[in-house]
């Protein structure tokens, strides 16, 4: 899967890869060390282009909402049954379930989009 690039000024995604030298180096006696780097221009503005953004396919806030919704009804489940639900064999382990399926969540509320 190849990147898609386009221009900052004109919006076009036709490109071309050029060389550009980028300097590196600390200098002094070590001296500067230069390298050639594929990048991406313009062919009509003769500037950089840059990757397009892809469209994400969901939210991590989402599903973290959804599996701290599944941990809280898991609990509430299990209460209701008489500790009979969701996971019989679980038994009181269903509580610490729940609380990972939270906590999991909780995780991906920390996650930036």
């Amino acid at each position: 899967m190849s990147a898609v690039y386009e221009c900052p000024k004109c919006n076009s995604q036709d490109v071309y890869f050029g060389n550009k030298t980028i300097v590196g180096g600390i200098g002094g006696i070590y001296g500067n060390r230069s390298k050639d780097v594929r990048r991406p221009y313009c062919r009509t503005c003769d500037i950089e282009a840059l990757p397009l953004k892809g469209e994400s396919k969901g939210s991590p806030q989402a599903l973290a909402l959804v599996l701290i919704g599944i941990g809280i009804v898991w609990i509430l489940t299990y209460y209701v049954s008489g500790t009979g639900l969701p996971l019989p064999a679980l038994g009181a382990f269903n509580i610490a379930a729940a609380f990972a399926v939270m906590f999991a969540g909780f995780l991906l509320t920390t996650r930036k989009r």
